[in-house]
């Protein structure tokens, strides 16, 4: 990937020229030609694709740090104390759509008297269908007796290095000549989150750029970044083949 600054001048430059919005920034496949194939050139059909997240950590003056899409597997801990008897739920949910993702508890835990009950517990990025989800906003709702105990949003952004084609959800799919078309910043909606990890605190928020997947079995994992895609590029193309390498083609 480009050096992060010098994409990040070369954006600003592009920002005083043109009016960026999500509809004429250049990660659109609807504004590109935009084809999966293999190392022969071949389409490759049925290839599926997904989008991992940039963020930013940002405060009043300015853009302090861009947060890289994580390793798949640093999964949520999500840690509570039981002090009464009581029946825990802890729920993820789409942060937008307010849909189940996946019920983590949902059963009544007894502490030993005059001793909290401590527990961690782990969601690994999947659904209830055993899939990843999207990279997005989700929230993790606890519960006791059906009352609210605590409510914490999440800004997911991770990678699908090894995710294999059957446990992921997906943003689009390869038609017979290996094209795909859809704007993955549709799916970014403006969210603004609070950072402090590490010393470094502020506001988060995503990026308007992104890291785009396509997967297919019997193929490696490939991602191309949307920041190589600034400039005019008329046809993008993602080799899929056994060693971990992107090729980018314009013509």
């Amino acid at each position: 990937m480009k050096n992060i600054l010098s994409v990040l001048l070369i954006l600003s430059s592009i920002l005083l020229l043109v009016s960026c919005t999500k509809d004429d920034d250049p990660v659109s496949s609807e504004q590109n030609n935009w084809f999966v194939v293999d190392t022969l050139g071949n389409p490759i059909s049925g290839a599926k694709i997904v989008a991992s997240y940039y963020r930013e950590v940002f405060d009043s003056t300015g853009v302090s740090d861009i947060l890289n899409p994580t390793s798949r597997y640093a999964a949520l801990m999500l840690g509570f104390a039981v002090y009464d008897t009581a029946h825990v739920g802890l729920i993820i949910k789409d942060y937008y759509t307010k849909d189940t993702v996946r019920v983590l508890v949902d059963r009544i835990m007894s502490p030993a008297p005059g001793f909290p009950l401590f527990l961690n517990v782990s969601w690994t990025l999947k659904n209830s269908d055993e899939k990843y989800v999207l990279n997005g906003v989700y929230e993790s709702v606890l519960t006791f007796n059906d009352s609210l105990a605590r409510y914490i949003e999440h800004m997911i952004c991770y990678n699908y290095d090894g995710v294999e084609e059957n446990e992921l959800e997906y943003l689009a799919e390869t038609d017979p000549e290996g094209r795909f078309s859809f704007d993955p910043l549709e799916q970014i909606y403006d969210y603004v989150g609070e950072y402090d990890v590490g010393g470094l605190s502020g506001d988060v928020r995503f990026a308007d750029y992104v890291r785009l997947w396509a997967v297919k079995d019997g193929y490696e994992n490939a991602y191309i970044d949307s920041l190589d895609l600034l400039g005019e590029n008329e046809e993008i193309k993602i080799i899929l083949k056994e060693e971990d390498d992107i090729i980018i083609e314009e013509k």
